[in-house]
C-alpha cells in the first residue's frame, strides 16, 4: 500500500485540511519478467502463473483493507514488543 499526502476541505470549519489518500493500487507483474530456474516454462504456464500470483497478492489486499477476517492469526508479539519498547525509549 502507497499513501500520498493529500488535502481536503473541512466544509464545516472553512479551512483545508492535510489527509493521507490511498495511491492506486499497481501490482504489476509480466510473464515476460518472470525468471524459472531448473525448468522450462511455455509463454501460456507463465501467464497463467503470473495470473495466480496476482490474484492472490489482490485477494491479501481486499481482506487486510476490509479488516473483517484475521488475516494473520498468529502475530509474533514475542518479535515486536521489544522493538516498539526501542521505539519509545529513544
Amino acid at each position: 500500500m502507497k499513501y500520498k499526502l493529500g488535502e481536503k476541505k473541512n466544509e464545516e470549519m472553512n479551512y483545508m485540511a492535510k489527509v493521507f489518500e490511498q495511491e492506486a493500487w499497481n501490482f504489476d507483474v509480466s510473464p515476460d519478467s518472470l525468471t524459472i530456474t531448473d525448468t522450462t516454462l511455455s509463454g501460456e504456464a507463465k501467464t497463467e502463473l503470473v495470473k495466480l500470483l496476482t490474484d492472490k497478492v489482490n485477494a491479501i489486499k481486499d481482506k487486510c483493507l476490509a479488516g473483517k477476517e484475521e488475516v494473520v492469526p498468529e502475530f509474533p508479539m514475542d518479535s515486536v514488543v521489544p522493538f516498539v519498547g526501542l521505539f519509545y525509549a529513544i
